[in-house]
């Protein structure tokens, strides 16, 4: 069957395109999945889509097809980019969740510090420093990964970056010099926006970005996965969760107790707990 013949599915940014098979099998081989239930899960979805059937839907017919042949350590992987997108409505646990990250890699963090500039005063989304080098990193976040993050938005960096870069040649602080300007998304670039940024040699992360070494990989990489991973939390509770900053498996690992204190049962607490464990052994770490 050629690409032509199966069922236009419609994107999450409303475009429509032929199913490609390929590119589920490839994002669930990503994940860790063996070929036998790749196999399975794909067929079972080409049998099941047809025109008009939403990228969303698809994602979750194999998500629940992963959980269904108790693949969950496959299943924490296959879910993450979503999992992030579900860190919301606001940004700050995403800045928080990208300062671990950080932390992981070495740099010494701080997450929302007032800076004042030449021109206005700001806050820096994650102040990170590393080997003599300080990073100012501004975090866009978005609930809906069809969005991108654009052109105006790394202008929007570089002048925040240029007036304080414009202070510090006023007042010669050496210790609150920005050396460099970060921007970090959960999502995409616009083509216009990646091409200002290398033009200006700013650091641009997101989801695919740069190729090997996007946001993807840095939280294979440093092992911090954030809470919406675990099946059994809903969004009521994680939304309380994030509340007490609990933003990583690592954060609630640590802090058991406020599984009690959101009103979760025990039975339930203890499949969580199973998760958190299963997500332990997928990182190999907690700490």
């Amino acid at each position: 069957m050629t690409s032509s013949t199966y069922p236009l599915i419609i994107k999450a940014n409303g475009e429509t395109e032929a199913f490609d098979p390929k590119k589920l099998y490839h994002s669930l081989e990503r994940a860790g999945a063996d070929s036998d239930s790749i196999e399975g899960i794909v067929s079972t979805v080409v049998s099941e889509i047809t025109d008009g059937t939403p990228t969303k839907d698809i994602y979750r017919r194999a998500l629940n097809l992963l959980r269904s042949k108790r693949k969950k350590p496959v299943a924490i992987r296959y879910s993450l980019r979503r999992a992030i997108a579900e860190l919301g409505p606001s940004g700050y646990p995403f800045e928080r969740f990208f300062g671990e990250i950080l932390k992981r890699k070495g740099y010494d963090v701080r997450v929302g510090v007032d800076v004042q500039g030449w021109c206005a005063p700001h806050e820096v989304d994650v102040s990170a420093r590393k080997d003599g080098t300080h990073m100012l990193v501004e975090c866009k976040f978005h609930n809906n990964h069809a969005l991108r993050s654009d052109l105006k938005t790394t202008l929007y960096v570089q002048a925040r970056f240029e007036d304080l870069e414009k202070r510090y040649l006023q007042d010669k602080v050496e210790s609150e010099r920005f050396h460099e300007a970060w921007l970090v998304t959960n999502t995409k670039f616009t083509s216009n926006a990646i091409s200002y940024g290398s033009c200006i040699g700013m650091r641009m992360i997101g989801w695919g970005y740069p190729k090997g070494e996007g946001l993807r990989e840095l939280v294979e990489e440093t092992n911090v996965y954030p809470i919406t991973v675990l099946p059994s939390l809903s969004q009521k509770k994680v939304a309380l969760l994030l509340q007490q900053d609990i933003v990583t498996c690592a954060d609630l690992k640590a802090r058991p107790s406020v599984l009690k204190e959101i009103g979760l049962s025990d039975k339930h607490i203890t499949r969580i707990h199973n998760e958190l464990d299963m997500t332990c052994a997928l990182t190999k770490s907690c700490s």
